[in-house]
């Protein structure tokens, strides 16, 4: 009966006590094919259930990981058994590691498909608030059967600790590291999501440009963040004995994290800046406005006809003087080669009002389409008028735009620093 396979091993106990496969599966609650499995080598059985298959066999959990009956000369010379156990433990370890890497990335996934899903429900049907609720239901369930995996690798890896050493310490670290990348991940992933909740019309979407700026700072905020408290859980879990991180991981983990505390705050600091910097500049800031000091100056300015075709092209219109301009008629204009009669083209009426605006100065009609805005600015008594013209505008808009093409810009940076460390993060832990 001595052999080295661990799935040969029940084979030859279950012959042996005269069961069938489908027997053995039915006590272990497992399907007949799980068993065969095992016995044919293609897979271990879950490190819980070595005690219970141990039970049902009467031998020991020891004797299931080596694969073989403890013999007298095992008991004689113990390190020689020790060693035997070991190296059977060492192929269940390395099953351990395999399956939390697999089920980490099956869960991190579900997660993926979740903000999929909210891109779908947002960008194709404009309906932002149902994708929110749908994603953050499939990263509900990401997260439970994530526990549900922590909560059965715990019980794995509690089988082994009669069986203290580097190995037992390694299992211990590398499924607490995965997990808890696996949480921050679908955490994370929520965070980008939130804007979506934010949206005042339930019946509406998030444009895809918006949802890229806010949901990219909301997601780096709330990583750093996360990677901050996740240094001080590793704190409380080492020092409470539950994890044992190796020294010089440990000092090498600390600066990684110092790293994210940084990065945190200049990911804070840039988004406080930017909502800053939105708040108290606009375009007019940039822009440079036409003055007028005179009234009749002014009126003469804002009702020249200036008109932009469907193609943007300034139009200048030269009206015939006893022409009547009057709101709702059909509006007669000479172009510089021909005539064209224009339908129904309404001049919006504009007021210049005293400084505490109980008399009206001025009355005109705003014919003049380059003119976009007109401002009013009183320096004691005197009065200047502010006019913002399309072109100027234009350039206003340019120098805001420049402004956040450079927080953009300094968010790249700060995400190129933030994946920098987690690679470097995912080194260390191994």
């Amino acid at each position: 009966m001595e052999k080295k396979s661990i799935g040969q091993f029940i084979a030859v106990l279950r012959k042996a006590n005269g069961m069938t496969q489908a027997q053995l599966a039915e006590k272990l609650n497992v399907s007949d094919k799980a068993v065969s499995r095992w016995e044919r080598d293609e897979n271990y059985p879950d490190l819980t259930l070595i005690p219970v298959i141990a039970e049902i066999f009467g031998v020991t959990s020891d004797e299931i990981l080596r694969g073989e009956r403890i013999t007298k000369e095992d008991e004689e010379n113990p390190e020689k058994a020790k060693k035997k156990t070991e190296k059977q433990l060492q192929t269940m370890y390395k099953g351990i590691i395999q399956s939390v890497s697999i089920q980490s990335i099956v869960w991190i996934g579900v997660a993926l498909l979740g903000l999929i899903i909210a891109m779908v429900c947002n960008l194709g049907f404009l309906r932002a608030h149902i994708g929110f609720y749908l994603a953050c239901a499939v990263y509900l369930v990401a997260g439970v059967m994530t526990t549900i995996t922590a909560l059965t690798l715990k019980a794995s890896v509690s089988i082994m600790l009669e069986f203290e050493g580097e190995m037992l310490d390694k299992a211990r670290y590398f499924v607490y590291n995965k997990l808890k990348l696996t949480y921050a991940v679908i955490i994370m992933l929520f965070a980008v999501s939130l804007p979506l909740a934010m949206v005042r019309d339930a019946m509406w979407g998030l444009s895809s440009d918006s949802w890229l700026s806010e949901g990219a700072v909301f997601g780096l905020v709330c990583g750093a963040l996360l990677y901050v408290a996740s240094y001080v859980v590793d704190r409380i879990v080492v020092r409470k004995g539950w994890i044992v991180i190796p020294e010089k991981k440990a000092k090498r983990a600390d600066g990684v994290f110092k790293r994210f505390v940084i990065l945190a705050l200049a990911l804070a600091v840039t988004f406080f800046c930017q909502v800053l910097f939105v708040n108290i500049f606009s375009k007019y800031t940039f822009a440079k406005p036409v003055c007028f000091d005179d009234l009749d100056e002014f009126k003469t300015y804002i009702e020249t006809t200036v008109y932009y075709d469907d193609n943007g092209n300034r139009i200048t219109f030269e009206p015939i003087a006893a022409l009547d301009w009057g709101i709702g008629y059909d509006v007669e204009v000479i172009y510089p080669d021909d005539d064209y009669t224009k339908p129904d083209y309404n001049f919006q009426k504009g007021y210049i009002y005293s400084k505490y605006g109980n008399k009206v100065l001025l009355e005109y009609e705003h014919r003049n389409m380059d003119a976009v805005t007109v401002r009013e600015r009183w320096d004691g008594d005197d009065l200047t008028i502010e006019v913002y013209t399309r072109s100027a505008l234009g350039k206003g808009e340019f120098f805001m735009n420049l402004a956040m093409i450079g927080f953009v810009l300094i968010y790249l940076v700060e995400m190129a620093l933030f994946a920098v460390s987690v690679v470097n993060l995912r080194r260390i832990i191994g």
